[in-house]
């Protein structure tokens, strides 16, 4: 990954890491929730749990998208992305930091296209929507735009670095496809652009925290937006 990128590969590591990890089994365990949503409500006010949990899966992803995808893009590989295979690296304020990998790298230089993605969608990504959507009661669509929403972001960050690689066209044609081996792609077109703004297609829930903040590619048309935005600041 060139030195620029370097920041964003932090959520990735190696089994040698020497920070404390859990198991899958325990993101969003009662005790996790329970954690997580009282931590908003000292610093923010009472906030629905579902935001919480919503929020907290797009922290998910914004820490550890970009390593994985910097590793497909630069040095087609990848690790062994099964959420019972991964150790989970979890922060004071109970977010993910990192994933401990184990094992080898999948040689990816021969994949074309958006099969290229598929095992990270459907070993990975799928596995943790459902997650999400059993123990924390969020749409499966605010999980999949979220990680969408990373995906794009990420692709338009290394796009200086990455634009004469395969398989940055790769991926964003996999963003671009409607479909995905016959299958409908949830991740298609997480973003617009809007008088060159990027818009998420599905809103991020952001809006239900009483901080008063919309994340910076909020859906909301502005009017909608200043109505949120003033009735929050009136409460």
């Amino acid at each position: 990954m060139p030195p620029e990128l370097l920041p964003f590969a932090g959520g990735v590591c190696d089994p040698d890491d020497p920070r404390a990890d859990r198991a899958e089994s325990d993101l969003l365990s009662d005790a996790h929730k329970k954690a997580m949503t009282e931590r908003f409500d000292e610093r923010y006010g009472e906030t629905d749990p579902r935001a919480v949990v919503a929020i907290w899966s797009a922290w998910y992803f914004t820490a550890v998208l970009p390593g994985i995808l910097g590793l497909n893009l630069f040095a087609d590989a990848e690790p062994d992305l099964r959420l019972d295979a991964l150790r989970f690296i979890v922060a004071d304020d109970h977010r993910v930091e990192a994933v401990r990998v184990q094992g080898g790298l999948r040689d990816l230089s021969v994949e074309r296209g958006p099969a290229r993605f598929e095992p990270l969608i459907r070993d990975h990504i799928a596995p943790f929507v459902e997650l999400v959507a059993r123990r924390g009661g969020v749409s499966r669509r605010v999980v999949w735009s979220n990680a969408g929403n990373t995906f794009d972001a990420f692709l338009r960050k290394c796009a200086p670095w990455a634009e004469t690689r395969l398989a940055y066209h790769d991926a964003r044609l996999l963003l671009a496809s409607r479909t995905i081996a016959q299958d409908r792609n949830p991740l298609f077109e997480p973003i617009r652009m809007i008088d060159g703004r990027r818009v998420r297609r599905v809103c991020c829930m952001r809006f239900l925290v009483p901080e008063g903040r919309l994340c910076a590619a909020c859906p909301l048309p502005p009017r909608r937006a200043a109505e949120v935005m003033a009735r929050r600041a009136a409460q």
